[in-house]
């Protein structure tokens, strides 16, 4: 197992160490207070900054090392929760989030807009009601 991890950060400095003097943020802690009691804590593996067609983009990236199916059910959520905490950290709302799968140096991308954000928030409610009302259906 560390052999593999091993391998597989060699991997993403080997293709990414360009890129690291773009890096704004690494490990930054979250912690989203809903009101009404609800609190949602995270921690950020990266935020980077990058040029694209002259303007400067945000990213907030999540490093996995997890099956397709996985990587897409659970992170994607995980991802918008971030990008909220990022705009409560900073007062600035990301442009993309990227999974950065470390096992086949992967990525997936996805454009945050205001409304990726009203949704999340929505969500973080809804399922901190169905907490307390034990109502806990089974799925992603």
């Amino acid at each position: 197992m560390l052999d593999g991890a091993k391998k597989s950060i060699a991997g993403y400095v080997t293709k990414n160490q360009d890129d690291f003097a773009n890096i704004t943020m690494a490990e930054a802690d979250i912690e989203l207070d809903m009101g009404d009691g609800i609190k949602v804590n995270g921690r950020i593996d990266l935020v980077k900054r990058r040029e694209i067609s002259g303007e400067e983009k945000t990213y907030i990236v999540d490093f996995k090392t997890a099956s397709r199916e996985v990587t897409e059910c659970i992170n994607a959520e995980q991802l918008k929760i971030y990008a909220l905490g990022y705009q409560k950290l900073t007062g600035e709302t990301a442009d993309y989030l990227e999974i950065y799968n470390l096992d086949n140096s992967e990525s997936e991308r996805q454009r945050v807009t205001e409304g990726l954000l009203e949704n999340v928030s929505r969500d973080i409610r809804e399922a901190a009601s169905n907490i307390r009302n034990n109502d806990l259906p089974r799925k992603c």
